[in-house]
């Protein structure tokens, strides 16, 4: 979680995690999204 206390809407295929607010372009640098939590 971020220190203003939001969580990630996705994890992308590398690991990393995404706090786009909108699917579109989420994790487009990353590999793509892994998995959605939002």
């Amino acid at each position: 979680m971020t220190a203003c206390g939001e969580s990630p809407t996705a994890q992308c295929s590398d690991g990393s995690y995404s706090y786009s607010q909108n699917h579109q372009g989420t994790c487009s640098w990353h590999g793509g999204v892994s998995v959605w939590y939002q």
